[in-house]
């Protein structure tokens, strides 16, 4: 595996790894790297000729930044679980390499997507966010990129500003990776002991019998039986949970339309953000 930290290395060495017929696939990543990021990367390697990856955790995207400072950082075990995993190039750049001096953010236009939940819950987090990959996507030039469903309004941002731009890139977005539990997995699950990791299972199945109930009896009971069911548990703060259009995150009017719904969760547990969803 090449470790790359410079845009001028990366972009020599895909053009050695790549012919006018190959197809390259991008993971980018923050690092602190668990099975659901491999999941992703055992799929790019499936679709596409070359692998690559990126760690960098991007400052533009934490409007908190105690929450930039606590962020898990496992450099050398991710790198291992990388070069396991067959990835063909790592790219590690710093914060001068991917903005310059003179950079300035670009102001992206979201058409309401990044004013609800976790935009709205995280100011300027999804300008951030698209910033840092709109400056990979630039460096990287992939065919396709992978993401996880966990963060499902991230997804819908990201292909909302491929879209924009016109570029042409394929987002793929694959399944949430769950552990034994049902705990959706995540970087930040690090920070919950042992035993409240374990408890924290219980958003998964809280969800589940919601997903069971909206289709059997009335929509807002249901909802409102989950939030209590939330709000009941120890140590747990609801942020939101809502069920809303999969493709505009618009709400219904107490009843949703199956298979073009989603539901959307993130519930403060142990003080780490639990984030997950499921669709109906």
């Amino acid at each position: 595996m090449l470790q790359l930290k410079t845009v001028k290395e990366l972009k020599k060495a895909i053009k050695f790894l790549q012919n006018s017929n190959s197809k390259s696939g991008f993971v980018p990543t923050m690092g602190a790297l668990h099975l659901g990021h491999i999941s992703l990367i055992e799929r790019c390697k499936q679709e596409n000729d070359t692998t690559i990856c990126s760690i960098f955790i991007n400052p533009l995207q934490f409007n908190d930044k105690n929450d930039l400072i606590k962020y898990p950082k496992t450099i050398e075990k991710d790198i291992e679980m990388l070069v396991n995993s067959g990835v063909d190039i790592l790219f590690l750049p710093d914060a001068n390499e991917v903005y310059p001096e003179n950079f300035i953010p670009e102001k992206f236009d979201f058409n309401g997507l990044d004013s609800v939940f976790e935009g709205k819950l995280r100011p300027g987090h999804f300008n951030g966010v698209a910033n840092v990959l709109k400056k990979l996507f630039e460096f990287v030039e992939p065919n396709n990129v992978y993401l996880g469903q966990k963060d499902f309004q991230q997804t819908l941002i990201v292909k909302k500003m491929v879209e924009s731009l016109n570029l042409p890139i394929k987002i793929n977005v694959c399944e949430i990776k769950r552990e034994q539990n049902g705990l959706a997995m995540s970087s930040r699950n690090s920070r919950l002991s042992e035993e409240n990791r374990t408890k924290a299972g219980f958003l998964f199945s809280i969800l589940n019998q919601l997903k069971e109930n909206v289709l059997t009896s009335d929509f807002s009971i249901a909802l409102q039986q989950a939030k209590n069911m939330i709000n009941s548990t120890e140590n747990a703060e609801l942020e939101y949970l809502e069920i809303v259009n999969r493709r505009n995150l618009t709400a219904f009017n107490n009843e949703f339309i199956k298979n073009e719904s989603v539901i959307l969760a993130a519930v403060n547990y142990c003080n780490v953000r639990l984030l997950d969803n499921a669709l109906v």
